[in-house]
């Protein structure tokens, strides 16, 4: 797994098999994305997230390894169980 820093601070993660990155804005950094340094499982992600979103946390998402991602209000139907996350993140 490869870790960078972009100008913008989010980190990329580029790896051999498919994962999902579970990112929020940082607590002092409200524009500022902060991501998890290794790949989840779908199921991991999604409770993951679902803990941010209801700790207040803002700009939650979950990535995929090909840059799908889910956020915003899909997201929190996923959390209260109004949806079901597929693989593909609904894409």
């Amino acid at each position: 797994m490869i870790a960078t820093k972009t100008p913008g601070g989010l980190q990329e993660l580029v790896e051999e098999k498919m994962g999902y990155l579970v990112t929020h804005a940082a607590a002092n950094e409200r524009q500022s994305p902060a991501g998890i340094d290794e790949p989840l499982t779908l199921e991991a992600g999604l409770a993951l997230a679902c803990q941010l979103l209801s700790e207040g946390r803002h700009d939650v998402a979950i990535q995929d390894g090909n840059g799908r991602r889910i956020s915003g209000e899909e997201l929190a139907a996923c959390c209260r169980g109004e949806k079901t996350l597929t693989t593909d993140l609904f894409r």
